[in-house]
């Protein structure tokens, strides 16, 4: 399995514990795809690194959703990265806000 897809496993399940209104998740993950796409492309056209941009931006709204707040919910989303360990970045992503 692809660390992007191993990400989004952890995303789901995080998500489907949070949020329990079919309509709301899907809007979640609406937003949080949409941004991680938005973040590929925007790396590719940079010649930046696409994976680590889409797997950030998919972890960057979570916090949001998990507590329901946006209070801080960057920085918050940051603990999320520790989850999702991985060779290539130093055994976790690294937290780039």
């Amino acid at each position: 399995m692809s660390r992007i897809k191993e990400l989004r496993k952890v995303v789901g399940d995080e998500l489907r514990k949070s949020i329990t209104d079919a309509e709301k998740l899907e809007g979640a993950y609406a937003h949080l795809y949409g941004v991680s796409l938005a973040a590929t492309v925007i790396a590719e056209k940079r010649g930046e690194n696409s994976e680590l941009a889409s797997m950030s931006a998919m972890l960057h709204d979570i916090a949001a959703y998990v507590s329901g707040t946006y209070d801080d919910h960057a920085h918050l989303g940051c603990q999320y990265r520790s989850r999702f360990r991985h060779a290539d970045y130093g055994g976790r992503m690294q937290c780039i806000i």
